[in-house]
């Protein structure tokens, strides 16, 4: 950990663990490492778990079987089972992000130095590498884990091991009638991650594939549509170097290509020489103009949303609490239930299409509807929820995702914010500013949530470290950026207290924090430190009565997320 310290300091996007045995205390050492990240925007942390010979970790989170013998011997559910448990004991010590699994289809076995894939396929029929593939990376994901799905556009019966030397795969026509298939699907499921690989594929393109605008750009970006993070396998293989590459040149390549991150593996004395040149030559390619700024942008924004910064753990579930009690919650796909709150509809259920994943959902005050929201800006009404407008409606070009919703006390206007600050108002919701439009565009946590306060006439908005922005007639009253002691988790959400006199902010690690008249009444963090799941959500209780008057009443509801194969069980501590 010593040798990527300094790195981490420096705002490194990510470290990868590499060997057998992994200490017993890597847990406490990842928290070491990552609390020396800037403006506590941790790296990812991440490990080549794929099963059989590889894996870093097994010390820790168990050994299972390499990928051909689960593709020749288990169903996909037992491999998603497999990974699940995994995953779970992998995010229990501090690893964020697997560099699993492989959809490669090879069924030739043999070593690794001759085949890369050897093992580490599923084999060599396509149907059972992509469903046990896409089982694989769906266990992970459950348990809290990133899958990145390697290597492509495909690396079977690749001529060699690109870690020792150039090599390509089958021709493109060979590569396009199957093993591109299990990418391809990978891409229809919304997988988080994709890994390019360091082989050329004839037909398509001479270069290598983590350095060829055509594969990744053209191709997975433009053709397939991926939209989540691309990442370079690693830089220093002898593939690249053989082309005359080195590790900085090579990553101002990848990046021009459509590589969101850049990987390399050097030795701990070459760590910190190997990273300053890299970002010298970024540096030197963008005020040249052969690396365009704009790029580098939306490779930042890709590595944010795979971390969870631009929506936060509350991207896969959102969750409404109900005045009269009960809650709901939603489903990226638009799947909505109710737990003690009635069911009045959802986007799925109507059939209407839902364009992007749901990141919010909103009851009305009286809590006979609600309303849900997409990343892209859609609004969808049900029960006595109207319909007021949305971004998508209006034809606006969205700056990044929309990340919150809030509903005006009457319910006759809600507010939408994105992820880089900027507030739209519908129907009767004022516009009273965002930090957008305040010159704050720039901020280095995006957006998390907006609380209007209970009169409606201004809001707060928070960032995922826990910088609080009050436009209207909300006070500021403190953040968790302004306090020294270091913040565990992501800021999720913020419940505003009764009057509005105060507000609660709480952590994805189930910390809450009180600011204001707003009391401290415990948080999970304390009561449960072993809690089943991520808090995706705060929500006061009763803030408004059943007749739209303020009440006195201090208690709030964090709503935590288990992990589950199916339709996500929320549950929830009432403090």
């Amino acid at each position: 950990m010593a040798a990527v310290t300094s790195e981490v300091a420096q705002g490194a996007g990510g470290v990868v663990l590499f060997g057998s045995q992994a200490p017993a205390d890597l847990g406490v050492q990842l928290r070491v490492l990552q609390a020396a990240a800037p403006g506590h925007l941790p790296p990812m942390v991440m490990a080549d778990e794929e099963g059989g010979l590889v894996q870093r970790l097994a010390n820790l989170d168990g050994s299972i079987p390499s990928e051909s013998w689960m593709g020749a011997n288990w169903s996909p559910a037992q491999v998603r089972a497999a990974s699940y448990g995994m995953g779970l004991r992998m995010a229990a010590a501090g690893v964020t992000t697997d560099l699993a699994p492989v959809l490669d289809v090879d069924g030739r076995g043999g070593s690794i130095a001759q085949n890369p894939d050897a093992t580490r396929s599923f084999g060599a029929n396509v149907s059972v590498v992509t469903a046990d593939g896409l089982a694989f990376a769906s266990g992970l994901e459950a348990a809290g884990v990133t899958p990145v799905v390697k290597h492509f556009p495909g690396l079977g019966n690749a001529t060699a091991n690109t870690d020792l030397g150039p090599a390509s795969t089958p021709p493109w026509a060979v590569e396009q009638g199957g093993p591109l298939a299990p990418f391809v699907a990978a891409v229809a499921a919304k997988m988080p991650a994709v890994m390019v690989s360091n082989a050329s594929t004839p037909g398509l393109s001479t270069l290598p594939a983590s350095i060829s605008p055509v594969t990744e750009g053209a191709l997975l970006g433009d053709r397939l549509g991926f939209g989540g993070l691309v990442v370079t396998d690693s830089l220093s293989a002898s593939s690249i170097s053989d082309i005359g590459l080195g590790v900085p040149a090579a990553s101002v390549e990848a990046l021009r290509a459509g590589a969101d991150m850049v990987l390399s593996s050097v030795g701990p004395s070459q760590t910190a020489s190997t990273t300053s040149q890299t970002i010298s030559a970024i540096t030197a390619a963008v005020a040249a103009g052969a690396l365009p700024r704009s790029r580098l942008t939306d490779a930042v924004l890709h590595v944010l949303a795979a971390k969870g910064y631009l929506c936060g753990p509350a991207s896969r579930w959102a969750v409404a609490a109900r005045s009269q009690g009960g809650y709901w919650i939603a489903s990226p796909d638009g799947r909505v239930s109710g737990v003690g709150a009635p069911w009045l509809g959802s986007p799925a259920a109507s059939g209407k299409p839902v364009p992007s994943p749901v990141s919010s959902i909103v009851g009305t005050p009286d809590g006979l509807g609600y309303w849900t929201a997409t990343g892209a800006g859609n609004v969808f009404g049900f029960g006595d929820a109207k319909w007021l407008g949305s971004p998508s409606a209006a034809d606006q070009v969205l700056p990044s995702r929309v990340v919150a919703m809030a509903a005006t006390r009457g319910g006759h206007g809600y507010w939408l914010a994105t992820a880089t600050g900027n507030v739209f108002a519908y129907g009767t919701a004022r516009w009273c500013g965002s930090p957008a439009a305040a010159g704050l565009s720039g901020m280095v946590t995006p957006v998390v949530s907006l609380s209007p306060t209970p009169g409606g006439h201004g809001y707060w908005v928070t960032t995922a470290t826990g910088n609080v922005y009050p436009y209207g007639t909300a006070r500021w009253f403190g953040s968790l950026a302004d306090r020294s002691t270091p913040l565990r988790g992501l800021v999720v959400g913020m419940a505003v207290a009764p009057a509005g006199k105060g507000y609660w902010l709480a952590t994805s690690a189930g910390g809450v924090h009180p600011f204001g008249d707003a009391r401290w009444l415990g948080s999970p963090s304390q009561s449960q430190p072993s809690h089943a799941g991520p808090v995706v959500a705060i929500s006061a209780a009763s803030t408004h009565g059943s007749n739209g008057s303020s009440t006195a009443v201090q208690a709030y509801s964090a709503f935590m997320v288990s992990p589950s194969l199916d339709f996500p069980s929320p549950t929830v501590t009432r403090y």
